[in-house]
C-alpha cells in the first residue's frame, strides 16, 4: 500500500481521515486550516454542528500516546483557531465541538481508523 500514497504518513492519514468523516455524513469545509493560533487538520459539518479535528496518524496500534500529545497547550492553539474560523465563517452561532481521530497504518494491512468525538471542550 505504501506505493500508492504519495506523501507523509500524516497527509495520509488525513487523507484517509477526511474521506471517513465524508462516510459518515459529514461535509467537509477545510483542510489543514492555519491562523496565527495554529493549525486545525480537519473542518466540517456534522448536521449543523461545526467539528474541528485533530488527527493522529500512527504506524503502530499506541492509540494513548496519540491522545497523549493532545495536551492542554495543543487544545488551546485549537480553540484559539477555531473561534477564529467560526468568527471568520460567520458561524459563531453554531455548536461545535472537537474531534480526535487515530488513523493506524501499519506497513501491512489495511488502515484502522478510531474516532473520538467530544475529546476535549473548550
Amino acid at each position: 500500500m505504501a506505493n500508492l500514497w504519495p506523501g507523509t504518513l500524516g497527509l495520509r492519514g488525513e487523507f484517509l481521515a477526511a474521506n471517513y468523516l465524508r462516510q459518515k455524513g459529514h461535509l467537509l469545509l477545510a483542510q489543514r486550516f492555519r491562523t496565527v493560533h495554529g493549525e486545525i487538520d480537519l473542518i466540517s459539518l456534522d448536521g449543523d454542528v461545526v467539528v474541528f479535528s485533530e488527527v493522529k496518524t500512527r504506524s503502530d496500534t499506541d492509540i494513548l500516546r496519540s491522545l497523549e500529545r493532545i495536551d492542554p497547550a495543543k487544545q488551546k492553539r485549537m480553540i484559539g483557531s477555531a473561534r477564529w474560523f467560526l468568527r471568520r465563517s460567520r458561524m459563531e452561532d453554531r455548536s461545535f465541538r472537537f474531534d480526535v481521530i487515530v488513523v493506524i497504518q501499519p506497513k501491512q494491512g489495511d488502515p484502522q481508523i478510531v474516532h473520538f468525538p467530544y475529546a476535549f471542550s473548550e
